[in-house]
């Protein structure tokens, strides 16, 4: 009886435990929405590096795990963002087939706005950073709701 106890408050605990990341961007592309055409611009071609008086960085948890992450983006150490997203499998799937890439993950928050990942995961990152480091590693910022895309690799 003490064994079946005892596996049950590890089982609980463990369901409790989350995961986070700190992670730091060293290049940066944004878009714009246009609502009077449903348009957005076209990414540039080209990264803008980020230097020490420029910086971007990411917070990261899971706060249930498997389902709910929390997000916060930060502008030279303020706050510029935050969000609780949950993994879109639709969404997924869709943006998989339309950029050709099997490596994409959408997330969706309560306000409509998405955060894609290509290349990794928010589960990966809340538990590990390292694979941050992948050079193709991209994440992306879709904030409907201010008409602006924020591309951070």
């Amino acid at each position: 009886m003490k064994i079946i106890k005892l596996s049950l408050l590890l089982l609980i605990l463990g369901a409790k435990l989350s995961f986070s990341q700190s992670i730091k961007f060293i290049g940066l592309k944004t878009i714009a929405y246009h609502p009077e055409y449903q348009e957005w611009d076209s990414w540039p071609d080209q990264w803008y590096p980020l230097s020490e008086a420029e910086t971007f960085s990411m917070y990261i948890s899971e706060e249930v795990i498997g389902k709910i992450y929390k997000v916060v983006l930060y502008k030279n150490g303020v706050q510029f963002t935050e969000a609780a997203v949950r993994y879109d499998s639709q969404k997924s799937i869709e943006v998989r087939d339309a950029w050709s890439n099997k490596y994409v993950n959408c997330y969706k928050d309560a306000d409509g706005d998405y955060i894609y990942t290509v290349n990794v995961s928010l589960e990966q990152l809340s538990k590990n950073a390292d694979p941050w480091t992948d050079k193709d590693s991209i994440i992306y910022f879709w904030f409907f709701s201010a008409n602006i895309g924020i591309a951070l690799r």
